[in-house]
């Protein structure tokens, strides 16, 4: 059994993929803390999947589901959490993910891919 969000951590990963369709700089670097460098090339991979006007969002969090669009959660072996993220784009899915950790409970920027 896969372990689950918690309501905490699902906010978290909604305000960065807003943070990220909305082009946030300042919430990606403050909140999340990421640097310039990692905001550049988020924005990159962000025109590579997307237009530049698409609003990106998540699947809704239901429990025990792993239909997709999905959220999937995996315990690492630490206490901390992996997920893989269907994104969706102007609420649609699309063949892009978001990778991030749940580090004590802090999310941290993996990477996007397809």
């Amino acid at each position: 059994m896969h372990p689950e969000l918690t309501d905490a951590q699902y906010s978290q990963l909604s305000e960065f993929v807003k943070a990220l369709s909305e082009r946030n700089s300042e919430i990606l670097q403050t909140r999340f803390h990421l640097s310039d460098v990692i905001i550049a090339e988020v924005y990159e991979l962000a025109a590579y999947y997307f237009d530049a006007s698409a609003v990106l969002s998540m699947p809704p969090k239901i429990n025990g589901a792993c239909a997709r669009p999905s959220i999937m959660v995996y315990d690492t072996g630490d206490g901390d959490l992996a997920i893989d993220c269907d994104l969706l784009e102007n609420e649609a899915p699309c063949e892009a993910y978001l990778h991030v950790r749940f580090e004590q409970d802090r999310l941290v920027y993996g990477y996007i891919k397809s």
